[in-house]
């Protein structure tokens, strides 16, 4: 497991065999080129049951969950995880 806390105070867990799956993978390209809504797919597949608590952190005055600030969060548990997400 890897743990860790991103810099909006949020802590999570996230299993290193995630980083290990290949619709992650086509996911994560996907997210950046051809269709930028699977980077929903993104979150569900690193954080899981988690995505709430991190959708319910990032809540603005409005009651929307800014996806910038989602797609922030994402790519910083990814950067953080080192080797295990590189693969």
């Amino acid at each position: 497991m890897i743990k860790g806390k991103l810099k909006n105070g949020f802590e999570y867990t996230v299993d290193e065999d995630v980083f290990n799956d290949m619709e992650l993978i086509d996911a994560i390209r996907d997210s950046m080129g051809k269709d930028p809504t699977r980077v929903s797919d993104v979150v569900d597949k690193v954080l899981g049951d988690n995505k709430q608590k991190l959708y319910d952190l990032l809540r603005n005055e409005q009651g929307r969950v800014p996806a910038d600030a989602v797609a922030d969060s994402i790519s910083e548990i990814i950067s953080s995880a080192g080797e295990a997400g590189k693969n």
